[in-house]
């Protein structure tokens, strides 16, 4: 474009030489002139699309940090409980108990986590399946382990 604008200036000073009268060469120093200020607001428009490109730039770094930082911070604070503290707690409840319990358990070891950290809300959720599991143990030592065996693979089926 500014390549542009120098040539239609030049045009026009080789012309202004060969103007024969004033008013000839008034309106060519108004194109001139004209010419000048376009290309004053070609350049300006280039600073602008650079402060622009620029601005552009740094929130895209910006973004790709925030998601960084957000991905770190939701592999930390895993609402997610572990698989084997799940896997334990659905084979020490009963078949009625293994829908409300589990969900209880995961929706509080969020909480946790989001609070406290995922080390703390792991140690939380075991600790939550040890104690599931008491009442079964102590059922078994007071009634026979086998008898308590038999009830554990009833509910497993």
């Amino acid at each position: 474009m500014r390549a542009l604008v120098g040539y239609i200036k030049s045009i026009f000073q080789v012309d202004t030489r060969f103007a024969r009268n004033e008013t000839s060469k008034h309106i060519f120093e108004l194109i001139d002139y004209d010419l000048n200020h376009l290309a004053l607001e070609i350049k300006e428009v280039e600073i602008d699309i650079e402060k622009t490109r620029i601005a552009i730039e740094q929130e895209a770094r910006l973004l790709i940090l925030s998601r960084r930082s957000s991905s770190i911070k939701s592999r930390r604070s895993s609402s997610i409980p572990p698989q084997l503290g799940e896997r334990m707690l659905l084979l020490i409840l009963k078949k009625d108990e293994r829908v409300n319990i589990p969900g209880d358990l995961a929706e509080e070891y969020g909480e946790i986590a989001v609070k406290h950290g995922a080390r703390f809300a792991k140690v939380w959720y075991y600790k939550q399946v040890a104690a599931s599991a008491w009442p079964m143990i102590r059922k078994g030592v007071r009634w026979g382990v086998l008898a308590s065996v038999g009830e554990w693979i009833r509910r497993i089926i």
